[in-house]
């Protein structure tokens, strides 16, 4: 929880069962981007995942 409370976005090495070739990487690196307009809308990120998930 540390490294989220410091702004500090997730990495794939610390989540191995996501593996870093997974779409979803960068689903989640664009909603951790400090740029704002990098930022999925809740459209775009209910399609990319439930298109992960089929």
């Amino acid at each position: 929880m540390q490294p989220i409370s410091n702004g500090q976005a997730p990495n794939p090495t610390d989540h191995t069962r996501l593996p870093e070739a997974d779409p979803l990487w960068s689903l989640i690196r664009g909603c951790w981007s400090r740029d704002p307009t990098d930022w999925a809308t809740s459209d775009t990120i209910l399609q990319k995942v439930e298109f992960n998930s089929s």
